[in-house]
Parts: C-alpha cells; sequence; structure tokens
C-alpha cells in the first residue's frame, strides 16, 4: 500500500502540473493522460487489496474506490476527448472524497 501512495503523490501531482504548463495542448489528452493513470492507480489498489487480503478486514470502501477508479479509467480513455465534462465531476467526486 505504501508503493501505491508513493506512485500517486508522483502521478497525480505531476499531471496536475502539466495541465496547468501546458493547458492549451493537454486539453485533447487530458483523458488519456488521466485515464492512463486511474486505470494504473485502480489495479495497483485492487492488487493490493487482495494481496494484503483485506477484505477479511471489511474495507469495502477501498475495494469500491479502487473499482471505480480502474472503470473510469477504462471510460475515459475508450471515449477520449468526448468524456470532458465525465472527468470533471468524477475528480469533483474524488477530490471531495478525500478532503471527507
Amino acid at each position: 500500500m505504501n508503493r501505491i501512495l508513493k506512485v500517486k503523490s508522483i502521478l497525480f501531482p505531476s499531471l496536475g502540473l502539466i495541465c496547468i504548463l501546458f493547458s492549451d495542448r493537454v486539453t485533447l489528452l487530458l483523458p488519456y493522460l488521466l485515464g492512463s493513470a486511474m486505470v494504473l492507480v485502480g489495479t495497483l489498489m485492487l492488487v493490493s487489496y487482495f494481496k494484503e487480503k483485506k477484505f477479511f478486514e471489511k474495507q469495502a470502501d477501498e475495494l469500491a474506490y479502487s473499482i471505480m477508479m480502474f472503470i473510469m479509467g477504462i471510460a475515459f480513455l475508450l471515449k477520449g476527448s468526448s468524456s470532458l465534462e465525465a472527468l470533471g465531476i468524477t475528480w469533483a467526486i474524488i477530490g471531495i472524497r478525500k478532503g471527507i
């Protein structure tokens, strides 16, 4: 789990910085960048969940979060630039979840 936190703490802020610095060029690539990152993090979290046998501890919220990250990442990769609205809503929900 510690490795996943390191990946997330480097990957998502880096993508945010890229979005700020190259905002005019990133708009078309954003669903692919964030979708790929979400698939990677979702996969790592799913593997970690089952590897560490957290299902015995009834931490279903972590499992649901990792599945959501994986599925939404795949959806953003498949839909491409037509998924910008859903991408914004998803990241707003992720931000609210982190704040709670």
